[in-house]
């Protein structure tokens, strides 16, 4: 099992359900395909829609828009998508450019392209929208929480830290908006059925956040919302509702995979047309109905004492809000890094016409450390200091603002290792040539990411021929995670990985953690195990009361599955499976997380980020020669699995500090290089020679010894790419991406002469 994903056959011979790809034989029927009307204005009121036209081509069965569109129910999105704040096609109301404003639903995808072309619509625009944080000074609003995160805290005297400290620095940082671009672009597939309910097919990262979305849309049951959620958890039950949401495979999603308008849509578009419906999004209609990361700009102050000691740290950010609930939560992380004595946090946010931002891998924390380590950088140059020194100077032995311990904490060998890997303590003088007539630069950052667990239920069957059925409706978008599961389920329950049935595609099953935050292996695990401990208690009660069995009067209390024996509280254990083939199959239903992992220690994963890099010092060209992450991760599950994921990240993370950004027109609203062949990523030729390295041992706190790595490895990546690059040639990054413009800003800028008469 180990380094082999049990899908990755399916998925290389195309034999893996993807959504799109389900057809009749599949399915039971010939969907119908809906294609979207988009706007092309950024705010306004749609005064008419021409569907005659459309509805003439030969094919087409049906235009859905706000005129004919059933009306749905107020939604609550735990997500804080944008359902959760407008519902699509209930309204006249244009709030951005690519807003669905109708759908046209034909036989086929050419009559549905014709039909899409066919529709006019007339729009009364009031007044330009706003979509830059730089023209939205009337908006910005101070805010207590920022998402999931505090907008607002403080710890001791910042001002007079700031006033006696050593050294300061004060710096700006700004963060374009960028997206997610999987491979897959997204479909749905709504099916309304006999008996009322409603069949959805759809690739989602959190099945039941989204099944109640979409029951409390059409009033399909989950209709308490978020009391009902926790309600099911904690009676272990399955949903009553009238949903039945059938999760696909996804081609990637990076948190895009997450309450989005096209689970509604199709839907929709299936009750007009009194038809099953396949909505598949276009790659341009991604940037507008699937989430992106907001456009922040950040004012850091820092202040240390002449030792390096970090005494104050004052982070302001602005953050730009869409129409969703959803705010990039940059205060969340910044302030648990590293030691410091006094620290605030003042966030403002503004709401701008532009869709809902959300979740992309490690939200706010990949920004505001971006600023923070281009920060203590600035601190250790005044200081005449060593960037690693100061950010070892610094290190937190306890959490800087709980006081409480760490459940583990391997930073200080994430720092060595890096370092190590990469010959930072040989490297040579920033801006020394190369055999090539390019300068060097070595450039290294910290990362942090929150131990989350979310809450989760497992329902777990162990047969008397040694399978452990595990059926828990969980997300598969690439990472991994059945692979993770089916390891951790086999060696829980003392099987091997063969004798693994792990159902996830069951639609009646109870809540299970979705695929996000790092979380999913670790919050459906806990919960596994839990239903594990529940059946070995229960046949150690059934032994104990059994004369002829070896555990007979002993004590059941605390029993546990180890290994393949049925071990007791003594150490006295029998095998498993002669328990089994005496007492017979056992069924159990076990539940975790309902305190979201509150613990008395402190938790989170860390990583040390270190970066070789070659900049042409006429032209500005750059190329990371060497980017190397060391990763604090606890026990590693997988070791090929964990490397990809760790070297995926990392590339996400080259992606945003050099060439990611959707830029916007301010006219329209709109972005503009909403494809593919604009919104760069990185290729392998940027990518060959990323090495992701894991240290640590295995955590001591929680029912698991392990830890979510995915988010953390993006985290610390731009900013060691930027101080690479200042290394080189002295000139301060202060916006990403670091296009072509802000090198040559930043080096015009740069006290070496070199570099002054070539930008020039």
């Amino acid at each position: 099992m180990r380094g082999h994903r049990i899908e990755g056959a399916d998925k290389v011979t195309g034999r893996a359900p993807f959504v799109d790809d389900l057809r009749a034989d599949a399915l039971g029927f010939t969907p119908l395909i809906a294609m979207a009307v988009t706007a092309p204005v950024g705010r306004g009121v749609i005064q008419r829609i021409g569907a005659e036209a459309a509805l003439a081509v030969p094919g087409v069965r049906a235009v859905v828009s706000h005129l004919n569109a059933p009306r749905m129910r107020k939604v609550v999105s735990l997500s804080m998508s944008e359902p959760g704040v407008r519902l699509p096609l209930q309204s006249p109301k244009i709030d951005y450019a690519g807003q669905v404003v109708a759908l046209v639903v034909a036989e086929t995808l050419a009559a549905a392209r014709q039909g899409v072309a066919a529709v006019t619509v007339e729009f009364d625009t009031d007044a330009p929208p706003v979509v830059r944080l730089s023209d939205a000074a009337g908006r910005l609003k101070a805010v207590k929480r920022a998402g999931i995160g505090p907008g607002r805290s403080r710890k001791g005297d910042v001002d007079a830290a700031l006033a006696s400290a050593a050294v300061t620095i004060d710096e700006a940082v700004h963060n374009a908006a960028h997206h997610q671009n999987p491979i897959e672009p997204g479909a749905v597939i709504a099916c309304w059925d006999e008996d009322g309910g409603l069949t959805v097919h759809a690739a989602v990262q959190w099945h039941h956040i989204d099944s109640m979305m979409i029951g409390q849309a059409f009033g399909l049951g989950w209709a308490e919302g978020l009391p009902g959620l926790l309600n099911r958890v904690l009676r272990k039950a399955r949903p009553d509702g009238k949903v039945r949401l059938v999760n696909h495979f996804s081609g990637g999603a990076f948190g895009r995979n997450i309450s989005y308008q096209a689970l509604l849509l199709a839907p929709l578009a299936a009750k007009v047309a009194s038809a099953p419906v396949k909505f598949v999004h276009t790659r341009r209609d991604t940037f507008s109905l699937l989430s992106h990361r907001s456009e922040v700009r950040q004012r850091l102050r820092l202040g240390a004492h002449a030792d390096g000691r970090l005494a104050a740290i004052v982070l302001e950010p602005d953050i730009a809000k869409g129409a969703a609930a959803f705010v990039e939560p940059v205060g969340e992380m910044p302030m648990q890094l590293y030691a410091h004595d006094t620290h605030r946090l003042t966030t403002r946010v503004a709401g701008l016409d532009l869709p809902g931002a959300g979740w992309m891998r490690g939200p706010g924390v990949a920004y505001a450390i971006f600023a923070l380590e281009q920060g203590m950088d600035r601190l250790a140059a005044k200081l005449g200091m060593d960037p690693l020194e100061i950010r070892l100077r610094n290190h937190a032995d306890i959490h800087p603002v709980s006081g409480k311990p760490w459940e583990s904490k391997a930073l200080r060998d994430a720092y060595e290792a890096g370092a190590a890997a990469i010959g930072w303590h040989d490297r040579p003088a920033g801006g020394t040539p190369r055999p090539d007539g390019r300068l060097t630069g070595y450039g290294m950052a910290s990362a942090i990411d929150l131990g989350r667990q979310f809450p989760a239920t497992a329902h777990v069957t162990l047969t008397r021929d040694g399978t452990a059925i595990v059926s828990l409706a969980v997300a598969e978008m690439g990472q991994g995670l059945l692979t993770g599961l089916t390891g951790l389920i086999a060696e829980m329950a003392g099987v091997t990985p063969d004798k693994v049935d792990l159902r996830r595609q069951a639609t009646s099953e109870g809540y299970a953690a979705g695929s996000i935050g790092s979380t999913g292996t670790y919050s459906n695990a806990a919960a596994i195990l839990d239903a594990l401990g529940r059946i070995a208690r229960g046949l150690a009660d059934r032994a104990r009361k059994d004369r002829t069995s070896p555990l007979h009067g002993r004590a059941a209390k605390g029993a546990r599955i180890a290994g393949e024996r049925l071990v007791l509280t003594d150490g006295t254990g029998v095998p498993l499976r002669d328990v089994l083939e005496r007492y017979g199959d056992q069924t159990a239903s076990g539940r975790a997380g309902l305190t979201f992992g509150a613990s008395p220690l402190a938790k989170a994963s860390f990583g040390a980020v270190f970066c070789e890099m070659a900049v042409d010092p006429v032209t500005l060209d750059l190329e990371v020669v060497r980017l190397i992450g060391a990763y604090d991760c606890g026990r590693v599950l997988q070791p090929a699995i964990a490397s990809a994921q760790l070297r995926g990240a990392m590339i996400m993370g080259l992606g945003q500090a050099l060439m990611e950004e959707t830029r916007l027109d301010r006219r329209s609203g709109a972005w503009t290089n909403a494809e593919l062949g604009e919104a760069l990523i990185p290729t392998q030729a940027d990518v060959r020679h990323v090495q992701a390295i894991t240290v640590g041992a295995a955590t001591t706190d929680g029912p698991l010894d392990f830890k979510g790595i995915a988010e953390t490895a993006i985290v610390g990546v731009a900013p060691a790419i930027a101080s690479a690059f200042a290394d080189a040639t002295g000139g301060l990054i202060r916006s990403l991406p670091m296009t072509h413009a802000e090198r040559l800003r930043a080096v015009r800028a740069a006290p070496r002469q070199t570099f002054r008469e070539a930008a020039e």
